[in-house]
């Protein structure tokens, strides 16, 4: 490998695409408990949450394969931002009691995914290194 080449995958990459798989199986699971329970998942303009979930989830995902750097920042800022927004919603709604969100292991799966997105979003921008001096 040259200098020029970057690895396909760094540890940044792999960090995001782990934690972009862990809940996108956890939404996967909410919304096929959604499709066999209607109403299992709270609604949002009659759409289910963990839906919009799973598709942020998945256009993050997606930014990690992209090649071209503008299309993948663009798909990764979309993905985030639909999800950090939603997944606050819903955990402020569930925190008023005004629409609770489905638990898993008696944790409220719109934290879950919360984390998860603060999580990626961390693992994005962090820099540790080295100060230059």
């Amino acid at each position: 490998m040259t200098s020029q080449e970057k690895p396909f995958m760094t540890f940044r990459n792999i960090s995001i695409f782990a934690f972009a798989i862990a809940g996108l199986s956890l939404n996967i699971l909410l919304v096929l408990n959604d499709m066999k329970l209607r109403g299992y998942c709270p609604y949002i303009s009659g759409l289910p949450s963990c839906d919009l979930t799973a598709d942020a989830f998945l256009l993050i995902l997606l930014s990690v394969f992209i090649i071209r750097e503008w299309l993948s920042l663009m798909l990764f800022t979309t993905g985030v931002t639909l999800g950090i927004s939603l997944s606050a919603y819903f955990s402020l709604m569930h925190l008023l009691m005004a629409n609770p969100s489905p638990e898993f292991y008696t944790i409220p799966t719109s934290w879950i995914s919360l984390a998860l997105f603060l999580f990626i979003l961390i693992a994005k921008f962090l820099v540790i290194g080295k100060e230059k001096t």
